[in-house]
């Protein structure tokens, strides 16, 4: 086995993780907390007997992202699939705790092993502390592009959806002006924003659907 499977292996024995279960398909460690995925995964890039790991803490909300399953296209429908859901850049989630890169030494990794539990102890607790309640969310992430404390992603379709979707439900008499925003930005970049781009035509339909998702059903 190289570093990184080695590990995963050794993760997986942690009494850290014990709630956590490790998929394959997705390559992370998953917690189900009150409905939210609270997701640990692993980027890793290596260069000879090196291996640069950066442990990454995310959150994946179900109940604000699968509303649009109908709209997925492209990229967002491979996303979909879930392989890639809650791991990546792209994906429907939030890690706020932190970037940590270690270097591992393909020979020795127990010292640097220690430090990477280290790391990656505060990262979860924040999360699950936090982040496994949407209103906490809206307000950290969607909260502040409304009263103009925050700005927009740079480019990408699908953090809109979800900003759009945790406003209706944890403040929708916000939601009019959050949409006001979203319908500017969707004008301004729909000449070079290709995910904004694959929309097109369907923007109305997607407002609708957001519109008469009752987001309170389960409650």
């Amino acid at each position: 086995m190289n570093v990184y499977e080695r590990i995963v292996e050794r993760l997986k024995e942690e009494p850290l993780l014990r709630e956590y279960k490790y998929e394959k398909t997705r390559d992370a460690f998953i917690r189900l907390m009150n409905g939210v995925e609270i997701i640990l995964s692993l980027r890793v890039s290596n260069a000879y007997d090196w291996f640069q790991i950066t442990p990454l803490v995310s959150v994946y909300y179900p109940e604000l992202n699968e509303w649009y399953e109908p709209f997925s296209v492209g990229p967002m429908k491979e996303w979909r699939s879930g392989s890639k859901r809650g791991t990546g850049a792209d994906a429907s989630c939030f890690w706020p705790a932190g970037n940590y890169s270690l270097w591992f030494e393909q020979e020795n990794i127990d010292d640097t092993y220690g430090k990477l539990l280290q790391d990656i102890e505060p990262m979860l607790e924040y999360v699950q502390d936090k982040f496994v309640d949407k209103k906490y969310y809206y307000n950290f992430a969607v909260k502040p592009l409304i009263t103009g404390k925050r700005v927009f992603p740079g480019s990408g379709a699908r953090w809109l959806f979800e900003y759009l979707a945790a406003c209706r439900a944890v403040a929708p008499k916000s939601y009019p002006k959050l949409k006001d925003m979203v319908v500017e930005l969707i004008r301004e970049r729909a000449t070079w924003d290709p995910d904004i781009r694959m929309y097109e035509g369907k923007w109305d339909e997607i407002f609708a659907t957001l519109e008469s998702h009752d987001f309170h059903r389960n409650e």
